[in-house]
């Protein structure tokens, strides 16, 4: 009997063999009660993969609750390309899950035989991330386009899944591994966040954990907005500015060509983004205060950095302008599916600079949530400015609620109000455009993640 010929890919995928996955503890399964569940979580768009959540591949036009999840209290929600994740909390620590697609191990599960086909790397329920990440605590998750990132409450970092994922190579692995680049030189992250092929990290240092600086970090790809070319950092790189931010960071965003950093500087909520620029290499090492240096200094005098893109004041803190919430939408694939240009990226080995065709649109857009509840939005200018940008608020249907949380995709913003009503924007080179379609309704609706295809909304009924 002939044997389907194994592509070297194939081959590969199965060097590493995972434990099994666990099974999502399902709080309800063994209720006789007809009680609606306390906690729920919806998705909604295009499942082909399993990034729903539903046990099947199936597309779902409006939100539809994933079962699996009824009556856990999710602490947070990430999508990627076609994967999904969330961290479960509970009084023993907070768990990770994850479903969609595992192609690049983004799920963090290896099946016992080969993919044969397209479907086989498909998980359609949320499995638990085990191994590394069974012991420990985790409080936040974040999604790039084929890979995922967990954060401790001990302020370590672990990935898995396809592209730079902070380990010095472009290996894609199923094994969740901490970013030993943190602990080397001292330093524990306080939050993270990810977008296309890129991750960012505010961290602080591990001896003075209380420190109102935090240091701004990046690895990934990032576009040079002159020539299209691609800079790659394989390990976490410092963005210099950042040591002289000198706020109280409350938020933080990463985009594709963009980080933005939002926080609160002599009263006044700001935001600082950099990645406008061009990228260009260190010339000297980073200065650190005296008291906060790093115990090590590799990779920090060969790392590239990019300029102050633009600093946004959205007002006096007093007056509700605090912020809540911060996303950068800087671009949406114009020709080609999202996995073709995953081959073309964490496949094959990218030297330092590489010169391709520029698949994103050059405008960068911010999108802000204030304490008022208000949705500010800004474009930054295509050269770096001195002068402090004016953000427009996003206005609102007449009879919308308060906003309570904002995502942003390649080509779309959510946003959920108070009622639990979930509002959609198209973007048009980032820019909201037309009349907001009215999605549905998640009661309670506390966290939003959009994909590029689909989207995950969860919340809780209210006291």
């Amino acid at each position: 009997m002939q044997t389907q010929a194994r592509t070297p890919l194939q081959l590969l995928r199965r060097l590493t063999r995972p434990l099994p996955p666990r099974p999502l503890p399902h709080p309800t399964r063994h209720l006789t009660t007809h009680r609606p569940p306390k906690h729920t979580t919806f998705s909604w768009g295009k499942g082909d993969d399993g990034e729903l959540g539903h046990g099947e591949a199936t597309y779902e036009p409006l939100p539809r609750r994933i079962t699996e999840l009824d009556n856990c209290r999710v602490a947070s929600l990430a999508t990627g390309v076609s994967h999904s994740a969330a961290v479960l909390a509970s009084a023993a620590g907070g768990h990770v899950y994850c479903w969609g697609s595992n192609f690049f191990g983004e799920c963090a599960v290896v099946p016992e035989g080969f993919f044969d086909t397209d479907d086989d790397d498909a998980i359609l329920l949320p499995v638990r991330v085990g191994r590394a990440l069974v012991e420990e605590d985790v409080v936040e998750v974040a999604c790039g386009d084929f890979g995922t990132a967990a954060l401790t409450s001990g302020g370590d970092v672990f990935t898995w899944g396809g592209g730079a994922m902070g380990h010095s190579n472009l290996v894609s692995d199923s094994n969740p591994l901490p970013i030993q680049f943190f602990r080397e030189i001292g330093r524990r992250v306080i939050t993270i966040s990810a977008r296309g092929p890129n991750t960012a990290a505010l961290a602080v240092p591990a001896s003075n954990p209380a420190s109102t600086s935090p240091e701004l970090y990046v690895w990934g790809f990032y576009r040079d907005a002159k020539d299209g070319s691609y800079v790659q950092a394989l390990s976490p790189a410092i963005i210099t500015g950042s040591l002289s931010l000198e706020m109280d960071v409350t938020a933080l965003g990463c985009g594709r060509r963009a980080v933005a950093v939002g926080g609160i500087r002599e009263g006044r909520a700001r935001c600082v983004v950099f990645g406008a620029g061009e990228p260009r290499p260190v010339s000297a090492a980073p200065q650190f205060p005296e008291d906060d240096r790093p115990r090590s200094a590799r990779a920090l005098a060969d790392v590239w950095v990019v300029d102050t893109a633009a600093v946004v004041d959205f007002g006096r803190v007093e007056d509700g302008a605090g912020i809540m919430q911060l996303v950068i939408d800087d671009g949406r694939l114009c020709g080609g599916s999202p996995r073709a240009a995953g081959y073309k990226f964490f496949i094959s080995s990218l030297p330092r600079r590489l010169k391709i065709s520029p698949l994103y649109h050059p405008k960068v857009t911010g999108f802000a949530l204030l304490e008022n509840g208000t949705i500010q939005t800004f474009t930054l200018p295509t050269s770096p400015t001195p002068l402090p940008l004016t953000p427009t608020q996003l206005q609102m249907p007449p009879s919308a609620r308060r906003v309570t949380c904002i995502s942003t995709g390649p080509n779309r913003i959510l946003v959920a109000t108070e009622d639990g009503t979930i509002w959609e924007w198209a973007l048009k080179l980032g820019v909201p455009t037309g009349t907001p379609n009215r999605v549905g309704v998640v009661p309670g609706c506390e966290l939003l993640s959009a994909g590029w295809t689909h989207a995950l909304a969860s919340g809780g009924v209210r006291k």
